[in-house]
Order: structure tokens, then C-alpha cells, then sequence
């Protein structure tokens, strides 16, 4: 009787399948509707943080990742003394797994649980093992690179990073997010990068360049906007549906 679909291309799906035309509504995803909910806001406890490791470095988010990415940015942001790393895994359990590999790559992983203040500040990595606080370390990034892009598959969700004004980098591995990265892509709202070189220019040069980051986050909130009420543009066809 009704069918609600995130996108444009979507519903064509739907309808080559057989439903027909006047039941399928273009919605937007729930999943990336901001209204009604908080923005990401900086916290106290994680700028003291913050310092512990040195003022005045740029920090990089290495948001939600996976199995051997936090090893590889780090790689990747090894000769960049002025950058921060701070891991957010995916799976806080994988904590001491994060740490060992961090170590092989010469980093000392310092976890948010058992804080203790590095003894080597700009080789150490800050990993937030912790759940439901992603959202926030968000708000104290200067640049989010996207977990489960890299090395996993599928990636993981951008949006808080974009509803925080930060510029989002995330490797060729999106899958699970489209069509949403593609109009990213297109619209200029992602850098995507496939290598350490890649990650490392990119990274330092959004970080030198102002003009670059406000054009990519302006561009990514762009493409949000098209799910901005999607929650309720899905319970009033439901209600609606129902008679109410």
C-alpha cells in the first residue's frame, strides 16, 4: 500500500520491481534526518584530554575503525609530528589489539580508560575506548577519516562527522552508504584516498588549507539537507496509512 525509499534512485528500483508508482514516496533516510537531534558538542574531560598531549596540534579522527586501520593511518601520519591521532574502534574490546599493533608501528597507544600521560607525546596515539561517545570526539577533530573504508568493507556512518562541520576523508570501501557517498563524492564533500601517501597530502592540506574545508563540509551538509525530515515525513505517511 505505501512504500517509503531514501532516494530518488531508490524508489525507480521499486518500481521496475513491480510496485506501483502512486504507492512509493521518496522520503530521505531516517537513518541521516538531523532534526530533533543534538550536534555534536566539544566536552570538557576530553579537551584536558587533549592537552596531555601537546597544545596547538591539529587533531585527525580515525572514527569507528577496523581490524588494522588504526596501524595504517597511523603509518600514514608518521612523519607529521604536528598531527594527533586519536582512535575511536569500533569495538572498544579490541583495545589491547589496538595498542600492540599501534606498538609495532613505534606509537605508544594510550587509552582513554586507563589514562596515563604519554611519556613520548608526538609519537602517542589517544584511543577512545569507550562507547556512545563518538559523537562528541567529532566536535574536537579537525579532520575524520572514516573507519571500515579502508582495509574493512562497507565503511561506516559520516554523517555525525559532517553534522559537525568537520571535513570527512574515508577510503574507497563506502559501499554500505550509497547512494549518500556518491553525491558526496560528486558534490565534493569527501576526499577519498587509497593509499598512506594519499591519506598524509590530504590530510595536511586540508588542515593548511581554511578555504578547502569550509567549501567540502558546506558541500556535504548540502547533500544532508535531502534527508531533513525524513522521520516525520514517515510516520505522517504511516499515520495517514493507518486513518489517523
Amino acid at each position: 500500500d505505501w512504500l517509503g525509499a531514501q532516494a530518488p534512485e531508490h524508489a525507480e528500483v521499486w518500481r521496475d520491481l513491480g510496485v506501483r508508482t502512486g504507492a512509493v514516496t521518496v522520503t530521505g533516510s531516517v537513518k541521516f534526518d538531523g532534526a530533533g537531534q543534538r550536534l555534536p558538542e566539544e566536552r570538557t574531560e576530553f579537551s584536558e584530554l587533549l592537552m596531555a598531549f601537546g597544545a596547538r596540534r591539529s587533531i585527525v579522527l580515525l572514527a569507528s575503525s577496523h581490524a588494522g586501520e588504526e596501524a595504517w593511518v597511523a603509518r600514514a601520519l608518521g612523519e607529521h609530528s604536528d598531527l594527533l591521532l586519536v582512535v575511536v574502534p569500533r569495538h572498544a574490546e579490541r583495545r589491547n589489539e589496538v595498542r600492540a599493533d599501534l606498538r609495532a608501528q613505534g606509537r605508544e597507544g594510550i587509552l582513554k580508560t586507563e589514562f596515563a600521560v604519554p611519556t613520548n607525546p608526538a609519537k602517542a596515539v589517544l584511543i577512545a575506548d569507550t562507547t556512545g561517545e563518538l559523537r562528541d570526539w567529532n566536535a574536537h577533530a579537525d579532520v575524520v577519516v572514516i573507519g571500515k573504508s579502508i582495509l574493512g568493507r562497507g565503511g561506516q556512518n559520516p554523517t555525525e562527522a559532517i553534522a559537525a562541520g568537520k571535513p570527512v576523508v574515508a577510503g574507497p570501501h563506502m559501499g554500505n552508504f550509497e547512494p549518500l557517498v556518491s553525491q558526496l563524492r560528486d558534490t565534493g564533500g569527501v576526499v577519498t584516498v587509497s593509499t598512506p601517501e594519499e591519506l598524509a597530502r590530504e590530510v595536511s592540506d586540508l588542515i593548511r588549507d581554511g578555504k578547502r574545508r569550509r567549501k567540502l563540509t558546506e558541500a556535504a551538509k548540502e547533500v544532508l539537507t535531502q534527508h531533513e525530515g525524513a522521520c516525520r515525513r514517515t510516520v505522517d505517511a504511516l499515520r495517514e496509512l493507518c486513518g489517523q
